[in-house]
């Protein structure tokens, strides 16, 4: 499928020093999972349109924070917060050890394409289902 979003309409939302052709692997990418993941989801163009213009500046912010000249309004996810003498803290992108398709919520563009999904889809990339075996357990001691 052809990309939803162009290089433009990413730069509306991330400043980057990274020119249209160098934005497009990025958007690549953003298309791929948009069009896997969400495309039969039932959500509406212009949904999987903003979903995949979020995920495209979350790849291109956390394949280099410095090719962001916002890379200071876009730090970590926000782990903590305190409003008497204002603090934020945010969380340490190059310190996350974890792998998984994840990371979406390590930035606020991440965070903003979860939130737009609205089917939960992207909140759950990269988490491990749980099972559980039950075993028919025969008590021959009493037989």
């Amino acid at each position: 499928m052809a990309n939803r979003v162009t290089s433009v309409e990413v730069k509306q939302i991330l400043v980057t020093v990274l020119t249209g052709t160098q934005l497009d692997p990025f958007i690549a990418v953003a298309n791929l999972i948009v069009t896997e993941k969400l495309g039969t989801s039932g959500l509406g163009d212009a949904l999987l349109k903003e979903v995949e213009r979020w995920l495209s500046a979350h790849f291109i912010y956390i394949s280099n924070p410095s090719y962001s000249s916002t890379a200071k309004n876009a730090r970590g996810a926000i782990i903590s917060e305190k409003i008497g003498d204002t603090a934020i803290e945010y969380s340490d992108i190059s310190k996350i050890k974890n792998t998984g398709l994840g990371l979406l919520s390590s930035t606020v563009y991440g965070q903003q394409a979860i939130t737009i999904d609205l089917t939960g889809t992207l909140a759950n990339l990269g988490k491990k289902r749980a099972s559980v075996n039950v075993f028919d357990v025969i008590n021959t001691d009493n037989a």
